[in-house]
């Protein structure tokens, strides 16, 4: 049997009006409100994932081109003497 992943809570402030749309949508759904909000995290964030990663390679390319030296450069036309 798969081990089912925990959850931790999230609590969030949302307008009356998007509020009812969760009400309606769940009830319409069959479904937990958590499990349409979690639904729509996941659908409309995903882009989101593995940003670290893009960050640190990101930091990375700086700093390597922060320390190189113009010399280093073939294409700056510039000689470090």
């Amino acid at each position: 049997m798969p081990q089912i992943e925990k959850t931790v809570a999230v609590l969030v402030r949302v307008r009356p009006a998007a509020k009812e749309l969760l009400v309606q949508a769940a009830k319409e759904q069959r479904r937990s409100q958590a499990s349409i909000v979690e639904e729509l995290i996941l659908d409309n964030l995903d882009q989101y994932k593995g940003v670290g990663d893009r960050l640190n390679a990101l930091i990375q390319a700086t700093n390597t081109d922060a320390l190189r030296e113009p010399s280093d450069d073939p294409t700056s036309g510039e000689s470090g003497s």
